[in-house]
């Protein structure tokens, strides 16, 4: 039998299709992995940590993105790279469970291979090299454990400190404001029982302005269909129906024989949904809230009667509204019982800038179940980004509610790891010690590439903060104020980083790196038939 290793072009040809490609070879195939990822590597670097840069992505569909967010640049790229594309799925991960730690990943996975590379080059195999990260990782893992602190759910200042490390990468020079929004709007959802949804917390995106708010309650960007635009402390009906006469299956007849029976049949139409209109008023409705359309005559008497009323076309923002009020919603336009009806604090309108908005608030001492951020900028890509900030806080604080524990940020971590793992290295023998060095080595990439994205050497910030760790000042990390020195104290600062996603970033990072090291082969088959991509236009950008 012939090994996957050994067969020949004349053989692989007569296997698979003759579109397929092949990449053999241990050396050829890690090496051209590595570099891919150390291209990516090279692009997502210089948007890492609060002082970097944006990137202008135009994708495949010439939609234009400005960002900074790792994993959506790596998405809207498209990356094709087998190798790279492990990397992005693994970034990926990383944003949809904790919001915070996409570039972490790329960056410690891609120098995990770099240093890979160079102990390939002097001969020592790729699998004593995964051996020695295993070890490493292993005492990795001891040290983070020993080396974290806790802060209480309960006090939203300090939420607010971890969500502003965390978002400060994502929006430079706003992430402390919108921590707090985000902080605020977390506090709020978050049930006394210990548990918290994500999708409790809504964005409403108003073009405009460049002050963004917090509203406890729901916020729909149009005004009322009825006259009544305001209504305190009501009482509120939720249907998924429309607003109108219920309509049997079945076709009738009706014969008129003149213009009375005509005028019998409009009146006794008007007089049922009068009826309908007034019973829902007596049972104390102050205001209607429907998935569907509502009838012009029903609006006529729901006028009438001083009831509120607005269409919510997402089913979704429907759900959001009876969680938000405690409604049930009502398949058929009958009165609610008691036990089916929604409460609010008060229902108003009102402008901002040029959109209209409608506000379903609650008191803002008590907490509510759905609460709303309305972000304001000047344009729709910083007003994408500003939400996709706001997501990955949500994210992070549903990390926090799991795990209190925290570690110290701006590199401080890694480098009180990578001393602690060469330490341990130094009484490890055999061919292992060399990865575990390269191990410890690559976790100077966070340190270096903050210190470097903010006009400084890098090399000389990871000298300076070894030297200070080796002194016991352990919370000391790299700065990113050009003016300042090297290093700056994280405990006196407030830059933490939670101890979940960052236990999370670093296996996610290893895991990929030892599943791209295992790799000596890559087969790539032809892509499926489809229409071809239209042509790009050129863009001019200047």
């Amino acid at each position: 039998m012939v090994s996957a290793t050994t067969i020949s072009k004349t053989e692989a040809e007569r296997i698979f299709n003759e579109s397929t490609q092949m990449q053999q070879g241990a050396e050829d195939v890690l090496e051209r992995s590595i570099h891919a990822c150390k291209e990516l590597q090279q692009i997502l670097a210089t948007s890492f940590g609060p002082t970097g840069m944006n990137k202008l992505v135009v994708n495949a569909l010439e939609k234009l993105f400005l960002t900074s967010d790792a994993e959506k640049i790596m998405e809207e790229m498209d990356v094709v790279h087998p190798a790279a594309k492990l990397l992005f799925l693994a970034a990926k991960h990383q944003k949809t469970e904790h919001g915070d730690g996409t570039n972490f990943v790329v960056l410690l996975c891609s120098s995990l291979l770099s240093n890979a590379e160079d102990l390939v080059k002097d001969g020592i195999s790729p699998e004593k090299i995964v051996d020695g990260f295993k070890a490493a990782h292993r005492a990795l893992l001891a040290s983070l454990e020993t080396g974290s602190g806790a802060v209480s759910l309960d006090d939203e200042k300090a939420a607010q400190r971890i969500l502003s490390t965390a978002m400060q990468t994502k929006q430079h020079g706003g992430g402390k404001e919108l921590a707090r929004l985000v902080a605020t709007a977390c506090s709020h959802v978050f049930g006394r029982e210990g548990r918290f949804n994500s999708d409790n917390i809504r964005t409403v995106k108003v073009l405009g302005g460049s002050q963004s708010f917090f509203v406890p309650g729901m916020v729909f960007t149009r005004h009322p269909e009825s006259t009544i635009q305001d209504a305190a402390r009501p009482k509120i009906a939720v249907y998924t129906c429309p607003i109108d006469l219920a309509r049997t299956e079945t076709k009738g007849t009706v014969l008129l024989r003149n213009k009375e029976d005509m005028l019998a049949v409009t009146a006794s139409e008007e007089r049922l949904m009068e009826e309908h209109v007034k019973a829902v008023a007596d049972a104390g409705v102050r205001a209607i809230v429907t998935g569907d359309s509502i009838n012009d005559l029903m609006m006529q008497y729901i006028n009438k009667y001083c009831l509120l009323a607005i269409r919510v076309v997402s089913k979704f923002e429907l759900m959001r509204i009876c969680r938000s009020t405690g409604a049930t919603a009502l398949a058929k336009f009958v009165p609610p019982r008691e036990d089916q009806a929604g409460f609010c604090y008060e229902i108003g309108t009102d402008e901002v800038g040029s959109t209209p908005i409608t506000v379903f608030r609650q008191e803002e001492a008590k907490k509510s179940r759905v609460a709303t951020i309305v972000l304001r900028a000047a344009t729709q890509n910083v007003l994408d980004d500003m939400e996709r900030a706001v997501e990955n806080g949500v994210r992070t604080f549903g990390s926090l509610v799991k795990d209190q524990q925290y570690v110290y940020g701006g590199g401080a971590a890694e480098i009180e790891m990578a001393r602690l793992v060469s330490k341990e290295a130094e009484s490890v023998r055999g061919v292992e010690q060399y990865g575990m060095k390269k191990y410890a080595e690559s976790l100077e990439v966070v340190a270096k590439t903050l210190s470097e994205n903010s006009g400084k050497n890098g090399a000389v910030c990871v000298a300076d903060l070894y030297a200070e760790h080796s002194e016991g000042k352990t919370s000391r990390g790299a700065s990113t104020v050009y003016d300042a020195e090297n290093t700056l104290d994280c405990a006196e600062h407030e830059v933490l980083d939670l101890l979940r996603p960052k236990k999370s970033a670093i296996e996610l990072s290893v895991e990929t790196a030892i599943t791209i090291l295992r790799v000596n082969q890559i087969i790539m088959s032809r892509p499926a038939h489809g229409p071809k991509p239209a042509a790009q236009r050129q863009q001019d950008f200047q």
